[in-house]
């Protein structure tokens, strides 16, 4: 076997096992394990910024956004079953780095909903927790997804006078 054969044959084999590492959390925040409330009598429809990760129990996973102006957001997070309702989101206003909403002051509830008024970055933290020492260091997957629709116009806004 060639050098250049044999190398190209090393690099796929190693990229492989990296794609297949990955692979069981493709699109974990659109499967059944990844519920958010979705408010019946609004549109919301998936964020282009959602995505899953495989991640270690533990770690700090941190993602910037950018959130468009004059909509509302639903961002949720899910992770593996066993972790259901362990899992801390902190949102992070990305111009000046003040915290905004922490979900361990809410019993980890999954989602958040809140309105943006003019685009803007932020920064997400999520981190799967335990308190079974004998999870830390396993992985799982580890699900954010981000829902936004128009923000409603108020009722007496539509009613010229």
């Amino acid at each position: 076997m060639k050098p250049t054969t044999f190398l190209l044959c090393t690099m796929l084999f190693y990229i492989s096992l990296t794609n297949a590492k990955s692979q069981p959390c493709k699109d974990f925040h659109k499967s059944n394990d990844c519920y958010v409330y979705i408010p019946l009598d609004r549109d919301f429809k998936e964020y282009n910024q959602s995505k899953s990760v495989y991640t270690e129990v533990g770690k700090v996973n941190a993602f910037k956004v950018v959130l468009f102006g004059k909509k509302d957001f639903i961002v949720g997070i899910c992770a593996g079953q066993a972790f259901y309702r362990q899992v801390r989101l902190r949102i992070f206003d990305g111009e000046n780095g003040k915290l905004i909403y922490d979900n361990k002051d809410y019993d980890y509830i999954e989602s958040f909903i809140f309105t943006v008024e003019r685009t803007m970055p932020l920064f997400l933290e999520v981190t799967i927790l335990s308190k079974d020492e004998a999870n830390k260091r396993k992985q799982t997957c580890l699900g954010l997804e981000i829902l936004s629709c128009k923000t409603p116009e108020p009722e007496n806004a539509s009613k010229k006078e």
